[in-house]
C-alpha cells in the first residue's frame, strides 16, 4: 500500500513539474509609446459636467449620456515658435479643435475622450 501511495506521489510530481514548465519563456513585447513633446499637460478622462453652487452647495449637472472629456494643455515657453495646434482624438476620429498658442503654451481645452484613447497634438 505505501509503495502504490509512493509510486502515485512520484508520478503526480513528475506530471505536475512538466505542465508547470515552460520551454521556451519569452519576455513581454515591448510597446512603443510616442514621446509627448515638453510641457504637454493631458489629464485623465472624467465625466463632462456642469456644476453650479447655489447657496454655498456645489450642484451638478451632469447626466450619463455626456461624454467623458480630457483636459489638454500645454506649458508656457513649450513650443515658442508655435502660433496654433490643433488636438484631436485619432482614436475616435473626432474633428481637430484649433487652439491659439500663446507665449508657447495654451490654457486647458477639453477634448471628447476614454480612457485608452490616443491624442494627437
Amino acid at each position: 500500500m505505501n509503495r502504490i501511495i509512493a509510486e502515485y506521489l512520484g508520478v503526480s510530481l513528475i506530471i505536475g513539474t512538466v505542465a508547470c514548465s515552460d520551454g521556451s519563456p519569452s519576455a513581454p513585447e515591448a510597446q512603443v509609446v510616442p514621446s509627448s513633446p515638453a510641457g504637454l499637460v493631458i489629464s485623465n478622462p472624467h465625466p463632462n459636467s456642469t456644476t453650479a453652487r447655489v447657496n454655498g452647495t456645489r450642484a451638478s449637472l451632469a447626466t450619463s449620456a455626456e461624454p467623458n472629456v480630457a483636459l489638454v494643455s500645454m506649458e508656457p515657453g513649450s513650443q515658442p515658435d508655435a502660433l496654433s495646434v490643433a488636438v484631436r482624438n485619432i482614436t475616435t476620429g473626432g474633428a481637430a479643435r484649433s487652439v491659439d498658442v500663446i507665449d508657447g503654451g495654451f490654457d486647458p481645452v477639453a477634448v471628447e475622450a476614454r480612457v485608452g484613447d490616443e491624442l494627437e497634438l
